[in-house]
C-alpha cells in the first residue's frame, strides 16, 4: 500500500473516531488511564458527597423536571457535536438526574428569566461541570474499592463495577431489540408475563416507543419555530417592538414553555400506544423508579457502586401525576432484567422461562455459527454417555454410565466446534464488583461452561467419538482440532474479555480456553465475517494463552477489529514447540529474541469499533453505501488462494485456509506469493519445483505446507501422487499434525488439486519406509538449506528432496 493510500486511511479512521455510536454512547475506562489514585477511599468519598451538595445546591430554585430537560438537551446536543470533549454520554447524564432527584421531584421556580439573563445558562454550567468532575471522581472511586483484592480479582471486580457504572448500550439497540421478540413474543411466554406482571414484553415496547414519539415530537415542533424565528426578515427591527407579530408569538409562545419537559399522562401515553389506560399503567408502575428522601451524595456514592436504580426502572414520575423519560438508552436494555425479576417471584413461571430462554440462546448461538461453516454436520440438544468416576476414564466408551448434556456440536472436516450456552444473568451484588457474588457467578456462567467444553472434547480427542444416550456411536475419529463457544445472554464486556484474569483467578485454566461471547457481539462479528477460515483463525486467536497475555481489551468487538486489521497475533513460544515437536529443530535466536520481545508489555488498545458503529448506521438508515463493512486486511493473492480453496471444498480446505491465514503479516505476503516463486523457478530451469514450510505453536496445531507446481509434459494424476507421497512422508518425518499440500499449473499458476493428510503422529515403518525411499532432506538440513536463501529445490527423483 503507498504513503499515500495509508494516509488516507488513517485519516478515515481519525474521523470515524469521531462519530457518534447508534444509539448512544459507550464509554470504556482502563486502569492504565485513570493516573495515580489521589487519597484513600473515604477521601474520594468525601469529595463525591461535597460535589453532589454542589448540584443540587445549584439546583433547589428551579422545577426538576426542567432542569432535567435541559440537561437532556445539552446531552444530546453533545452527543450530535464530534468536537465536543468531557463525559458527554448517557451515564453522566444519569448521574445528573439521580442527584437531583435525591430528595423528590422538586416544584420549584419555573425557568422563566428576563430577557438577556445568563442566570440560567451559568446554572447549568455550574451543573455540567460538577458532573463531569464526578464522573472522574465515581472512576478513581471505583479503582479504589477493589484494592483489597487479589490481582486477578481487583482487574475483574474493576473490569465488572466500571461496565456498570460507564456503559450504557452494551449492544446495538436493533438486536436487542430482536432478542426481545424471540424471547417474549412466543405465546406461551406472554401467557407467563401477563399472569405474573400484568402486561407482556410487546405492550412494554408499545409503551416505550409510545413516550419516545411524544417526547420527540415536542422537541421537533420547539425546534421548528425556533427554525422559523431564524429564517423570519428581522433585518429592519431595531426594537423588540419592531418585530414581525408572527416572530413575536413565537417568542412569547418559546418563552413561555422553552424548558418544560415533554411531560406525559398515562391518558396520553395510552392512547399514543393504543392500550387500555390500565395496560398503560401497569407498565408505568413496573417500569417506573420510587422517588425517595435521601441525601445527594448516598446517591451519589450508591451510583459509583455499580448500584442506579433508573438501569431498571428508567422512567420518573413527577407529583402532579406526569411521566418522564431522562434519557433513551436504558429504555430497551431495561426490559430483559426487570421482567426477568418479576417472573423470578413466581417459581412455575422462572422455572418455565427458564427452560425457554435456554433453548433460545442454545439455537440463537447456532444459527449464528452455522452459515459460516458451509457442509457441517450439526449435532443440537443431545445427551451423551461420560466416564462416571476416575476408574472408568480407563474403561472403553461402551461401559460408560454418566448421562450428560450437549447444547450443540458442529463438525466440519476434521474441525468441532462445541456449543455451551449459558443464559443465566450476573445478580446485582456481582454487577458492583464484589467479588464473592461475582466469583460465583462467573462460575455459573463461565467456569462450568469451559469443564462441560473441555468433558466432550477429551471424549472426542481421546475416544474418537461419543457414545450417545440411544447407546449407538457418533464417529468424530477425523476431528483434529476442537474449540469451544461459550455464548452468554448477559454482556460480560471487562469481565469475560479479560481472559488471562480469568485463568490467573483459577476460574479457566490455560490448556481449557473458551471463546465467552455474548449473543448479541456474536451476532455482530457474525454479519462481519466474510469466510470460513475467518471464524476459525479468530477461534484460535482469541483462546491462545499467549494472545490472552499479551493483549487486552474490555470489548469483544475491539478484539475481533484488531483481529481483521492483522494485529491480534502473538508470537508462539518456540521452545514449547521444539518441546512438543522435535522433530522440527533447534528454535533459531531470532525466534527467540521475537517471543521474548513481545512479553516484556501488556498491550492494551483504544475502542477500534468506529468502523463497525458507521457500517450499521449506514444500514439502519437505509443507506447501505454510507460506509463499508470491515473486513479482514490480508494479502491480497493469499484471499485469493484462500477462497479458491473454500469454493473448491476438497478434503481438509478448512484447516488448510485457516491455517493459511495464521501467519503475521510478513508470513501471509510469503504465503500469497508461493504459486508465483514456483512458477518464476520453473520459468528458469524447466523442471517442476516444491517449496515446504512447517510450523505452528504446538503439536496440537503444528503443520506442515507444501506448494508443488506441474510443468507441461508430466501427468497431473502422476504429479498430484507424488505430491501425496511427499506429503506423506513429511509430515511423517516431522511428528506434526497436519500435512497440506498444494498443486499449481506451471504456465497458468491455477490451483489444479490439493492433498491432505491428517493421521495421528507416531511410529509407523511403512511410512518410515516411505521416508526413506524418497531420501528426504532432515531438519538440520532443511534449516541450513533455509539459511542460504535458496527458496526451492527442483525434483527429480533420483535426488535427494527437501
Amino acid at each position: 500500500m503507498s504513503s499515500s493510500k495509508r494516509g488516507r486511511k488513517r485519516e478515515k479512521k481519525r474521523k470515524n473516531r469521531q462519530r457518534p455510536r447508534v444509539g448512544g454512547t459507550h464509554v470504556r475506562l482502563k486502569r492504565a488511564q485513570l493516573g495515580d489514585l489521589f487519597g484513600s477511599e473515604s477521601d474520594v468519598e468525601s469529595r463525591l458527597e461535597e460535589i453532589a451538595d454542589r448540584i443540587a445546591t445549584f439546583a433547589t430554585p428551579y422545577n426538576t423536571f426542567d432542569l432535567l430537560a435541559l440537561l437532556r438537551i445539552r446531552f444530546e446536543t453533545a452527543l450530535a457535536d464530534p468536537t465536543s470533549v468531557g463525559h458527554d454520554s448517557a451515564a453522566a447524564l444519569e448521574l445528573g438526574v439521580l442527584v437531583l432527584t435525591a430528595r423528590g421531584i422538586q416544584t420549584g421556580l419555573e425557568l422563566a428569566e428576563e430577557p438577556g439573563s445568563t442566570v440560567l445558562d451559568d446554572t447549568l454550567d455550574n451543573i455540567n461541570a460538577a458532573i463531569d468532575e464526578a464522573m472522574s471522581a465515581g472512576a478513581m472511586l471505583a479503582l479504589a474499592a477493589t484494592q483489597q483484592d487479589s490481582s486477578a480479582a481487583r482487574e475483574l471486580g474493576f473490569g465488572s463495577v466500571t461496565r456498570e457504572i460507564f456503559v450504557r448500550n452494551p449492544a446495538y439497540p436493533h438486536m436487542v431489540e430482536d432478542t426481545l421478540t424471540d424471547l417474549f413474543d412466543d405465546p406461551a411466554v406472554e401467557d407467563l408475563c401477563r399472569s405474573v406482571t400484568g402486561c407482556t414484553v410487546k405492550q412494554i415496547r408499545q409503551v416505550f416507543a409510545a413516550m419516545r414519539e411524544l417526547y420527540r415530537e415536542v422537541w421537533e415542533s420547539r425546534a421548528t419555530a425556533w427554525a422559523e424565528i431564524a429564517d423570519a426578515d428581522v433585518s429592519s427591527a431595531t426594537t423588540a417592538n419592531d418585530l414581525p407579530q408572527h416572530v413575536l408569538d413565537h417568542l412569547r409562545r418559546m418563552a413561555a414553555d422553552k424548558s418544560a419537559y415533554p411531560r406525559m399522562t398515562t391518558a396520553d401515553i395510552a392512547s399514543r400506544s393504543a392500550l387500555s389506560t390500565e395496560t398503560t399503567q401497569t407498565v408505568l408502575d413496573l417500569f417506573t423508579t420510587p422517588l425517595t428522601d435521601r441525601a445527594p451524595g448516598e446517591v451519589a456514592l450508591d451510583f459509583f457502586r455499580g448500584k442506579s436504580p433508573l438501569r431498571t426502572q428508567p422512567i420518573l414520575c413527577a407529583p402532579d401525576g406526569t411521566y418522564a423519560i431522562p434519557h433513551d438508552a436504558l429504555f430497551v436494555h431495561a426490559i430483559r432484567e426487570r421482567v426477568e425479576t418479576a417472573l423470578k417471584q413466581d417459581t412455575a413461571a422462572w422455572s418455565a422461562y427458564q427452560k425457554h430462554r435456554g433453548e433460545y440462546l442454545e439455537r440463537a448461538s447456532i444459527e449464528l455459527l452455522t452459515p459460516h461453516l458451509p457442509s457441517h454436520t450439526l449435532h443440537a440438544a443431545f445427551d451423551y454417555l461420560v466416564p462416571d468416576n476416575e476408574s472408568q476414564e480407563k474403561l472403553a466408551p461402551e461401559q460408560y454410565t454418566k448421562k450428560v448434556e450437549g447444547d450443540g456440536l458442529i463438525v466440519v472436516d476434521d474441525i468441532a466446534i462445541i456449543i455451551e450456552a449459558k443464559a443465566v444473568a450476573l445478580r446485582p451484588h456481582s454487577r458492583t464488583g464484589r467479588s464473592g457474588p461475582l466469583w460465583q457467578d462467573l462460575r455459573r456462567m463461565v467456569t462450568i461452561a469451559a469443564e462441560q467444553g473441555d468433558r466432550m472434547r477429551n471424549r472426542i480427542l481421546q475416544d474418537g467419538g461419543l457414545r450417545l444416550i440411544d447407546d449407538s456411536w457418533l464417529d468424530l475419529s477425523g476431528v483434529r482440532e476442537v474449540h469451544t463457544v461459550a455464548a452468554t445472554l448477559d454482556d460480560l464486556s471487562g469481565i469475560a474479555t479479560t481472559t488471562h484474569q480469568l485463568v490467573s483467578a483459577g476460574l479457566l485454566t490455560e490448556a481449557n480456553i473458551p471463546w465467552i461471547v455474548s449473543l448479541h457481539d456474536l451476532r455482530v462479528i457474525s454479519e462481519l465475517i466474510d469466510r470460513p477460515a475467518e471464524l476459525i483463525l479468530y477461534l484460535r486467536r482469541r483462546t491462545d494463552p499467549e494472545l490472552t497475555k499479551r493483549i487486552q481489551s474490555a470489548d469483544e468487538l475491539d478484539y475481533f477489529m484488531y483481529f481483521l486489521e492483522g494485529r491480534l497475533y502473538a508470537e508462539p513460544d518456540p521452545d514449547v514447540l521444539q518441546r512438543e515437536v522435535p522433530a522440527l529443530g533447534t528454535p533459531s535466536a531470532e525466534q527467540r529474541r521475537r517471543y521474548r520481545e513481545q512479553r516484556r508489555t501488556v498491550e492494551f488498545f483504544e475502542p477500534l469499533t468506529d468502523e463497525i458503529d458507521t457500517w450499521y448506521q449506514g444500514r439502519l438508515s437505509g443507506l447501505p453505501d454510507a460506509a463499508s463493512k470491515p473486513q479482514m486486511q490480508s494479502d491480497p493473492g493469499l484471499l485469493a488462494l484462500v477462497d479458491d480453496l473454500s469454493v473448491r471444498r476438497e478434503a481438509g480446505w478448512l484447516a488448510m485456509t485457516t491455517t493459511l491465514l495464521s501467519g503475521d503479516q510478513q508470513m501471509q505476503f510469503r504465503f500469497g506469493v508461493m504459486a508465483d516463486v514456483l512458477a518464476e523457478k520453473t520459468r528458469e530451469d524447466g523442471l517442476p519445483h516444491r517449496i515446504v514450510c512447517p510450523g505452528g505453536s504446538r503439536r496440537d496445531d503444528s503443520f506442515v505446507l507444501v506448494w508443488m507446481n506441474v510443468v507441461p509434459g508430466t501427468g497431473s494424476a502422476t504429479a498430484h501422487s507424488d505430491l501425496v507421497n511427499f506429503v506423506t512422508a513429511k509430515k511423517h518425518q516431522l511428528q506434526v499434525n497436519r500435512g497440506f499440500g498444494m498443486l499449481f499449473e506451471a504456465r497458468t499458476g491455477m490451483l489444479s488439486a490439493t492433498v491432505y493428510d491428517n493421521r495421528l503422529p507416531g511410529a509407523d515403518a511403512e511410512l518410515d519406509n516411505l521416508v526413506n525411499d524418497l531420501n528426504l532432506m532432515d531438519v538440520l538440513s532443511m534449516q541450513r538449506h533455509r539459511r542460504t536463501g535458496r527458496r526451492t529445490k527442483p525434483t527429480p527423483r533420483k535426488k535427494k528432496r527437501r
